[in-house]
């Protein structure tokens, strides 16, 4: 066959092609038209709806805090729970013996700001798995040596407790820990000195607890505004940290960094 006929049939190829798609596309909005669009619709909407949830979540933004003062003096308080009217929670976690990645990138992805009471036998065995935690920004405070009840324990021991792993501390992270949590929650007048003496400014305990996927509160009803909750690192965090987030979602509230809420003294 000569090359112009060649050209020539591939000419009224290319037309008959480009006319069939026009008569496709006539036919198909006709039908979306007199249908009102169908299951085309509604992926389109599902599509736009998934998308606009995935952008509010990653731009979403903390209410501005209001932080409590924490007062100067040789004792330290106590605190459970932070009076906010913001509708905030708070995660916190502890020890440090299971390092599981997946509850880091539960962390990553959801952007959620915890604080973490590290004891230092676990941080020096595997200091970048916390490294990790802190560049998601996670903070890290005091959570003793030895993990110990201090009311077993003289108030020189609880000094050397105390104060024993905050140079660790400093050194890993950049930045001198200011925060103190007792083992067990336990603690007596002496850890209130023990912990000024250290140059620490409060004791920070909990209102809930989660474990094995179970929310326990010490007040009845759901999770309430600035309530401190307590993890651990074990096997099931990364599951904890789920049934948390639901259970701060379904009270209508969002974590937040428990040290935004808190004021160091000045000097």
């Amino acid at each position: 066959m000569r090359p112009g006929r060649r050209r020539h049939r591939a000419r009224l190829w290319t037309r008959a092609l480009v006319g069939a798609a026009v008569v496709m596309t006539v036919v198909v909005v006709g039908a979306l038209a007199l249908t009102g669009g169908g299951s085309d619709r509604s992926i389109l909407s599902t599509v736009t709806s998934t998308t606009s949830v995935s952008t509010s979540a990653s731009a979403q933004r903390l209410p501005v805090a209001v932080p409590v003062t924490i007062l100067p003096g040789p004792v330290a308080p106590v605190i459970s729970k932070i009076p906010t009217t913001n509708p905030v929670v708070f995660f916190t976690i502890d020890d440090g013996l299971v390092r599981d990645p997946a509850a880091v990138d539960f962390i990553r992805v959801h952007h959620i700001p915890v604080t973490l009471f590290v004891l230092p036998v676990p941080l020096q065995q595997d200091p970048a798995y916390f490294l990790t935690l802190a560049q998601v920004g996670a903070s890290v405070q005091d959570h003793t040596v030895h993990h110990l009840p201090l009311r077993k324990l003289s108030a020189a021991r609880q000094v050397q407790e105390v104060c024993g792993s905050i140079d660790l501390l400093h050194r890993t992270f950049g930045r001198r820990p200011w925060l103190f949590r007792p083992p067990y929650g336990d603690y007596n007048t002496s850890t209130k000195y023990a912990v000024r003496q250290c140059g620490l400014q409060a004791i920070v305990t909990w209102q809930g607890t989660m474990n094995d996927g179970v929310l326990r509160l010490q007040h009845p009803g759901p999770l309430q505004r600035g309530d401190i909750i307590l993890m651990h690192f074990r096997p099931d965090l990364r599951r904890n940290l789920e049934v948390l987030l639901k259970a701060a979602k379904t009270a209508g509230l969002v974590a937040a960094p428990l040290e935004q809420y808190l004021t160091e003294p000045t000097p």
